[in-house]
């Protein structure tokens, strides 16, 4: 028998006789009784708490069991920690080559039960040590110091740590003491297998989470401290959690279901992630729109980002957000080193379907707006740069594209198209196209925002032709079925007022406006078209400044006349406040009215020269007419006028057809309209023909008119008036003046005499004809002064006839 063999027996007969008198030495001096005796006031003085266990097994090949572990709350009020079985379970022979190999570590139905109690303390609290500082004063923990760490030489290997059915209650008192709130995590599942210290291992976790369910899969290694996770959380209800996020959340959410599948990779110094976040059924309403909620609504979140531990340093690669089918995406990167982050980021907008975002918004969101029926498509971008706190100056860069934009506008489509860019505080707007309906103006402007965030710089406004009729026409619904006259409207009314039960007030009105801007600009139209009248050649220069809104130098050309004007428009007031001036030269009157009003009978003609002032404020007509100023003259000459309702009624009245057109030399009147009452005074010469009018006009149109008609003999004559008052209102070279009245409307005007004037003027005529008479026959029978007689005579005929 060789050496090497002796040797070898010897070996391994010493090592039996050595594990059997270690399983000896187990079995008689290793007892349960003194394994509690020994290791329960340890584990009390080391825990403070009340600890119990059943029934431990040790076996020096097979490992040690301990079943019915108890830790007890350490002021000895209910349960802390508990464990069905702890079972180690390892392989002993190993151990003589430098291998620690475990089977299993099993915990069996382990119960925790964490408690925040009133003060904020948890009642884990007293077993999270503080580290203790050395003497060069840096932070020393003996138990996890590198120095304790395994040799490299020493290799340990756990085949499986298995946890089942483990049970987390938690209790949070802090909140509320009296009714606490309370969550739990049932039928916890854990498994770790081949578990190296240099070599990555699987782990596998289950759960439910208040009723939901989550499952964590991956891999991890220590040496590298690397890992990969794989997260599923079924959906769970977000409203649970309400207590830790409802004081800073900015509304009230009333239902939200969370559902998680992400996947998450750990580096030393890099932690990268990508996954999906889905909330659905979200029932929502923000503190900013109280009127306006969510319900039902569905929000997703496709994502892929990494962090840097090291630089603090967050990057997002892919952010894409679905919101009820309407998608956004963004992508940038925060720096997270400093108390106020800085952010580089862009947002895309992608081909924005318009009409289906309508679609897609919670009916209780969009409601309001499907009036408007939104359609068109909108592709660009946003960026973003700059510190978090920066507010408006984090946008660097805005590029938008807007493809046939539009929105419904009472009864018409008003749409945009073209390119917007903003960047380096710089607004432009190229080719931009402004539709309503089949109207189009093309904008251009370039905008610069100063440091006090006011928006200056020019812009173009123009357009071939602009038709007002369709701009401003109602729906057919409201449509007028009959032609207006002149300076009237529908009915027996000068303006058209909405029944009382429709009347609108100030708070109806639009404005007031708040817009930062200083803006210079021109206006320039070829052809504008009202009615049946064109207008021409239209230019005026804008100003925009201190929500004052200026036209100067407006011109057009309007029926062989030149139209020119200025005004000023206040749009920092509740319906705005306007004033301005206008006058109209030597147009061809019969254009303007067959132009303005094509289907009326009524005609003139003449050169004409018309001044006027406005002021007002209101864009309701309910506001706006009672409020409107007009003050202004008009100078008609050489022309003719005819079909008017008053000139109607008074050929009537005299009975005289051909004064329902009366040709003049001239034709001047001066208005005053204030508080809804227009002051009138105008004189028609011609020479056969004088007419004088004086009195009020309201915006009902009604009328309040005294007429004083002077004719000439030859017209006189031919009037259907007797002959006792042609001689009594004719005067000394015989022309008839008769004293009239004009009431009722505009549209229905009543001519008729004016019996106090008449009476007075009859009375004067005759003293008249009487004192001429009598200083005739005193002058051929004296042959002195006469002066006194006629002054004797005059006070004696003014006594006589009540003067």
């Amino acid at each position: 028998m060789s050496t090497a063999v002796k040797i070898s027996i010897f070996i391994i007969s010493t090592l039996v006789f050595i594990a059997l008198a270690l399983t000896a030495l187990i079995k008689t001096q290793i007892t349960p009784g003194k394994v509690r005796e020994t290791l329960l006031p340890l584990a009390e003085k080391s825990l403070q708490r009340s600890v119990d266990f059943g029934e431990i097994k040790i076996g020096l090949f097979s490992g040690i069991s301990i079943a019915d572990l108890q830790v007890m709350q350490k002021n000895g009020e209910g349960e802390f920690f508990s464990v069905h079985t702890v079972a180690l379970h390892y392989q002993f022979w190993p151990l003589f080559t430098g291998k620690v190999i475990v089977d299993q570590i099993l915990l069996d139905q382990p119960k925790i039960n964490f408690i925040r109690r009133p003060d904020g303390h948890f009642n884990f609290c007293d077993l999270l040590h503080e580290p203790t500082t050395g003497g060069n004063g840096s932070a020393v923990s003996g138990q996890h110091d590198r120095s304790t760490a395994l040799p490299a030489t020493f290799n340990l290997l756990v085949k499986e740590v298995n946890i089942k059915a483990g049970e987390l209650q938690y209790v949070d008192k802090f909140k509320n003491a009296r009714t606490p709130f309370r969550y739990s995590l049932n039928n916890l599942n854990f498994k770790a297998r081949q578990i190296t210290l240099d070599q990555s291992f699987p782990v596998d976790l289950s759960a439910v989470v208040n009723g939901s369910n989550i499952d964590i899969s991956g891999n991890y290694n220590f040496s590298h401290r690397t890992g990969d996770l794989k997260i599923h959380l079924a959906p769970l209800a977000v409203v649970q959690f309400a207590p830790y996020y409802r004081d800073i959340f900015p509304g009230k959410l009333g239902s939200a279901q969370l559902t998680l599948n992400l996947e998450v990779d750990i580096q030393p110094d890099l932690i990268s992630s990508s996954g999906k976040i889905i909330f659905a059924d979200v029932d929502l309403v923000l503190d900013t729109f109280p009127d306006t909620g969510l319900k039902k609504a569905r929000l997703g979140i496709d994502y892929a980002l990494n962090y840097n531990v090291d630089k603090q340093l967050l990057a997002v690669s892919t952010l894409l957000f679905n919101f009820n089918g309407i998608n956004l995406g963004a992508e940038g990167e925060v720096d997270l080193s400093t108390p106020d982050p800085y952010l580089v980021s862009r947002l895309f907008l992608k081909k924005l379907d318009l009409r289906e975002v309508m679609q897609n918004l919670p009916v209780e969101l969009s409601r309001k707006y499907q009036k408007y029926s939104f359609a068109g498509m909108v592709d660009g971008r946003l960026d973003f740069s700059g510190k978090v706190s920066s507010g408006i100056d984090l946008l660097k860069l805005v590029q938008l594209s807007l493809t046939d934009v539009r929105a419904n506008s009472e009864n018409l489509r008003a749409g945009i198209s073209g390119d917007i860019t903003y960047a380096d505080r710089v607004l432009q707007l190229k080719k931009m196209l402004l539709q309503y309906g089949d109207q189009q103006a093309e904008l251009e402007a370039n905008v610069e925002r100063g440091a006090d965030n006011i928006f200056r710089g020019e812009f173009a406004l123009s357009a071939n032709t602009l038709d007002l009729n369709k701009i401003l026409s109602e729906p057919e619904s409201e449509s007028r079925s009959e032609p207006e006259s002149v300076g009237s409207s529908t009915g027996n009314k000068g303006i058209a007022v909405p029944p009382e039960t429709e009347r609108k007030t100030l708070a109806d009105d639009i404005g007031p406006f708040d817009i930062p801007v200083d803006m210079l600009g021109t206006l320039a139209i070829k052809r504008l078209i009202y009615q049946q009248l064109n207008v021409d050649k239209i230019t005026a220069n804008l100003s925009l400044k201190n929500n004052y809104l200026s036209i100067t130098n407006f011109t057009s050309q309007i029926g062989g006349g030149e139209l020119e004007g200025s005004a000023l428009v206040n749009l920092g007031v509740k319906g705005l406040s306007y004033q301005g001036e206008m006058s109209l030269r030597q147009p061809n009157v019969m254009t303007l009215i067959s132009g303005l009003f094509p289907a009326t009978k009524q005609s003139a003609s003449g050169q004409l020269l018309w001044q006027n002032n406005f002021s007002g404020s209101g864009t309701l007509v309910d506001n706006w007419l009672p409020a409107l100023q007009l003050k202004g003259s008009v100078n008609l000459q050489q022309g003719t006028i005819k079909g008017f309702p008053a000139l109607e009624q008074l050929a009537g009245l005299l009975l005289n057809p051909k004064l329902k057109v009366i040709s003049f030399q001239s034709l001047t009147g001066q208005y005053d309209l204030r508080d809804g009452l227009a002051q009138i005074k105008s004189q028609l010469n011609s020479s056969k023909t004088e007419l004088s009018s004086s009195g009020t006009i309201d915006i009902d149109g009604r009328l309040n008119l005294h007429l004083d008609a002077r004719f000439s003999p030859e017209v006189l004559d031919k009037l259907g008036i007797s002959k006792v008052l042609k001689v009594t209102v004719s005067d000394s070279v015989g022309w008839g003046i008769l004293p009239l009245t004009i009431r009722g409307t505009l549209e229905r005007p009543e001519v008729s005499y004016d019996s106090a004037a008449l009476q007075e003027q009859v009375v004067k005529q005759g003293a008249e004809k009487l004192s001429q008479k009598l200083l005739e026959k005193l002058a051929s029978e004296t042959d002195g002064d006469i002066e006194p007689i006629k002054q004797l005579l005059d006070n004696t005929l003014n006594k006589l006839f009540g003067k």
